[in-house]
């Protein structure tokens, strides 16, 4: 997994001729539909595995600092939500699917 299917995502739903705001829900509702079905795939694996555990005490530091991360995004999100219109977002999900192309390309991701 490369990480790169909400960028595919968002590069189908602002072909459709959305709101921003139907934009967004909709993409955060997929989202967590398919993050939701991953997890439940990763926890039968592990549970399948038997393994005592598959985080290890150094990773602790990592997953809170995403949890964090996360948290802080979704703050700064509802904070500019207003501001953001349909053309910026295109303009984002056009930048971001460039640098994905050239990190698959070079073997980066």
């Amino acid at each position: 997994m490369s990480g790169h299917q909400g960028a595919l995502r968002s590069a189908f739903l602002v072909k459709i001729g959305v709101s921003t705001q139907a934009f967004v829900g909709t993409n955060a509702v997929i989202g967590f539909m398919v993050d939701t079905a991953r997890i439940a795939t990763y926890a039968g694996l592990f549970l399948l595995a038997r393994k005592a555990s598959p985080i290890g005490p150094d990773q602790w530091p990592l997953i809170i600092s995403g949890m964090t991360a996360a948290f802080a995004g979704v703050l700064i999100g509802k904070r500019f939500f207003h501001k953001v219109t349909m053309s910026g977002l295109q303009a984002a999900t056009g930048i971001s699917l460039s640098f994905i192309a050239v990190a698959l390309g070079a073997g980066i991701i």
